[in-house]
């Protein structure tokens, strides 16, 4: 993230397809990096991470399936007290020649804070 929109979108293989809560599916490399750059510029908060855990991890072959959850507080940029946030993730990875991964799936969605 801190790469900003093009070192986000550069984990993604060319076919990725990023499925985000309560929106359309965004299909391609180039439509998830168009992606990450609206959510970054109509983004009012930033989000601090405190601690992912690993939930799930199966691997076979040339893939992985990953679930983990991420903890932390989504801070306004205006300044101002960060509220906590739990999000779950679903990632489908793909081994790339010379084998180092890519995302080939992404899904999350968040946990409510009771």
């Amino acid at each position: 993230m801190e790469r900003g929109p093009e070192g986000y979108a550069s984990y993604f293989a060319e076919d990725a397809v990023l499925l985000p809560p309560d929106a359309a599916p965004v299909s391609g490399r180039a439509a998830i990096r168009e992606w990450q750059e609206r959510q970054q510029s109509e983004a009012t908060t930033r989000s601090v991470p405190e601690g992912i855990s690993e939930d799930e991890l199966q691997v076979g072959g040339n893939w992985v399936i990953y679930r983990s959850t991420l903890k932390g507080k989504r801070v306004p940029k205006a300044g101002g007290e960060g509220q906590p946030f739990e999000t779950k993730y679903f990632d489908v990875l793909r081994k790339k020649t010379g084998g180092s991964w890519e995302f080939a799936r992404r899904m999350w969605s968040s946990n409510r804070q009771r």
